[in-house]
């Protein structure tokens, strides 16, 4: 999996961009990189989540996202902390990819708002984890 699709939405819903439809969403006019981003990860590594800081434009469209036990607003508002499931806490020390790939906003005509972000800077094995977890935390697209 080279891209993440996440559908902010309560809860959020996570998709493979490259093997899910993409027609329906429209590119903000923000850019492709709005900010850096960690995946989450427990204390076994496994990848619970991601972690975005954005930048400010992309900071001021996410404002209005509520809240949820998958959706975190941490550090004073600067990061979200998009989870894959229910999670209490992550490993800070092996939560610190900063990735620097594509990041873009997202939106659809109903209002609908995501984010995709790219992982090709991930390693394969860590794709390949990060493409279980959210095929087991996803409904079918």
């Amino acid at each position: 999996m080279k891209k993440l699709l996440t559908i902010l939405g309560a809860p959020p819903r996570f998709y493979d961009a490259e093997t899910c439809e993409l027609t329906k969403w429209s590119d903000s006019g923000l850019g492709d990189w709005l900010g850096f981003y960690d995946i989450l990860r427990d204390a076994s590594n496994r990848p619970i989540g991601l972690r975005f800081w954005p930048f400010e434009d992309a900071s001021k469209m996410l404002v209005s996202i509520p809240p949820s036990p998958q959706i975190r607003v941490e550090e004073g508002g600067a990061a979200l902390c998009l989870l894959f499931g229910v999670f209490d806490q992550w490993s800070e020390e092996r939560s610190g990819d900063q990735l620097f790939d594509e990041s873009r906003l997202l939106t659809q005509p109903n209002n609908e708002v995501a984010l995709l972000f790219g992982l090709s800077m991930l390693t394969s094995s860590d794709q390949l984890a990060l493409e279980r977890e959210i095929t087991d935390s996803s409904p079918p697209t």
